[in-house]
Order: C-alpha cells, then structure tokens, then sequence
C-alpha cells in the first residue's frame, strides 16, 4: 500500500522511530508499503528551521529530504494544480488552517492516499488517517 507521510511522522521515523505509535512502525516496516512526502513537509521543516524552532538533532536539513529520504525509499509527491485548487474546496474547520497541512490534506485526498500523522484534525477533512 502506498501512504503520505506528514511531517511530524516523517522527522520521528528519521531521528525518533520509537516515539511513533506501533503501527505506525509495523506499516514503515513493511516492505510492501510505500510512502511519498509532500513538498509540502520540506517547506515546512526549511521554515521551522530557519525560525529556529525545529532542532533535527544534528542532521542536517539537506541530508534528512534527500539522503536519508532516498536511502528509505520514500518518494516526493509532485504537486499538481488540481491539488492546490482542491485547497479551496476544503472545508473550514475550527481552530486548523496551516498552510502546509492544507497542502498534504488536497494532495492525500485526490490522490487516494492514506496518511501517517499526528494532528488529531485531519480526519475532519476527510483524510483516511491512519490511527
């Protein structure tokens, strides 16, 4: 199966895998599944970065989206303007408007993909997350 990693879940597979919850695990420890990341996810952690307000505990920004991200065969998910249209289609849910979860939110949803993430309102978009 194929699965769109959010950012947290991206960052603790690189530099915390026991902090995910254990399906979590079981799923990134299939070699049946696959997994893309949103551009999202990096601009976001390039963001967060240069704000100081993201540490990756002394891995390099470079290093973890492409090496590593390479390394653990984990794709990056074009955007495609159908994607950033359906942004505007979503709808609008109390106290969530991140830019970047909007972004991964359009590109799980028409893309059909399942995602890995922490952030409690995602299903309120109708986002299949994974629990």
């Amino acid at each position: 199966m194929r699965y769109l990693l959010d950012t947290n879940a991206f960052i603790l597979l690189n530099l915390d895998f026991k902090a995910l919850p254990l399906t979590y695990q079981r799923i990134l420890a299939d070699a049946d599944n696959t997994f893309v990341l949103s551009p999202a996810t990096v601009w976001e952690m390039a963001i967060k970065v240069r704000l100081g307000k993201l540490n990756l505990s002394g891995i390099s920004l470079d290093d973890l989206t492409g090496r590593l991200r390479r390394k653990l065969k984990i794709g990056l998910l074009p955007i495609k303007q159908s994607q950033l249209l359906g942004i505007a289609r979503l709808p609008k849910v109390k106290d969530h408007g991140d830019p970047f979860d909007l972004l991964i939110i359009a590109q799980a949803l028409t893309e059909n993909l399942p995602v890995l993430t922490s952030d409690g309102k995602f299903h309120l978009y109708g986002v299949d997350v994974v629990r």
